[in-house]
């Protein structure tokens, strides 16, 4: 209800009951003779009524935010479907995808929608992004189980920050949980991960949700894409920040030692199965973890 509604109900109910008041005052000897018993009666019912319409106009409107049939956002056309028109603004189609993250994530945790998922930015080229997860460099989100996978398009070396500064405004107390870094190790030529350009990458992601969260890096490989069936699982995780490189490195080559041994086990029974050899093999050359002020997880 707008101000000057409200002004003009208040305003009605008060001449309503000034008028009762009066006339309980002058003719209610036949139901009490005491007048100003009668005026307080009537004013005594007049606030009832008037608390009885707020709570009642509050709990519509609670119940209304949350009903399918009163989303704002149903109806409207996506701007991403204009066939033959002109193509829409970029705020336009980040504003429509926001909107279709908040009202899929009230839908499923209602009220407390903010905080009940893990919120994951992806961070990388975009052909890495895709590899990873299809479809999300297009989406922009991806909602696997109770993780929501975010991803900011990038131009060059700068990464576009308007669809960051909306995920800031949805949770403004923790924006993201973490940041997963994606970097390609190439197999043939031996080319070093590049830690300049990721960290200039990360920078951005920070300035742009004025958030530092926790940073993964994932070293995508060249292998294991004729492999149709997902793998297990495989990595070491350090969670002691003050862990010695000697014990890092000891870790990764017990791994490559392990992963070895089982490739040639797996090779005995299917000659194409060669991922667990070829990480082995991959992690022996490339898998000296340095070890910072943060601990570091290697994933594969």
């Amino acid at each position: 209800m707008s101000g000057r509604k409200k002004l003009i109900y208040w305003v009605v109910v008060g001449t309503t009951m000034a008028l009762i008041a009066f006339v309980a005052y002058l003719r209610g000897d036949q139901t009490d003779p005491w007048p100003l018993f009668r005026v307080a009666v009537v004013v005594a019912i007049c606030a009832v009524l008037l608390l009885i319409h707020s709570f009642s106009a509050a709990a519509w409107r609670k119940a209304a935010q949350y009903a399918r049939s009163r989303e704002s956002g149903r109806y409207k056309r996506d701007p991403a479907a204009r066939v033959g028109g002109a193509k829409p603004a970029d705020g336009d189609l980040i504003a429509h995808r926001c909107e279709n993250l908040k009202l899929t994530l009230q839908q499923r945790h209602g009220p407390r929608w903010r905080y009940r998922d893990r919120w994951v930015v992806v961070a990388g080229e975009a052909p890495l992004v895709e590899r990873l997860a299809p479809g999300l460099t297009e989406s922009g989100y991806a909602i696997t189980g109770d993780t929501i996978l975010l991803y900011a398009s990038e131009t060059g070396d700068r990464v576009d920050p308007v669809w960051l500064e909306q995920i800031r405004r949805l949770r403004r107390r923790r924006p993201v949980d973490a940041v997963v870094a994606l970097g390609r190790t190439q197999s043939a030529n031996k080319q070093s991960f590049d830690i300049e350009r990721t960290s200039r990458r990360l920078l951005q992601h920070a300035r742009a949700l004025s958030w530092t969260a926790p940073v993964y890096l994932l070293n995508m490989t060249d292998f294991g894409g004729e492999t149709l069936d997902p793998d297990e699982a495989i990595g070491c995780t350090w969670s002691n920040a003050r862990t010695r490189l000697e014990e890092v490195d000891g870790s990764l080559r017990d791994l490559s030692y392990d992963l070895a041994d089982a490739g040639v086990v797996r090779l005995t029974k299917d000659a194409t199965d060669r991922y667990p050899a070829e990480l082995s093999k991959h992690i022996e050359q490339y898998g000296r973890a340095r070890q910072s002020d943060r601990s570091v997880t290697y994933v594969a």
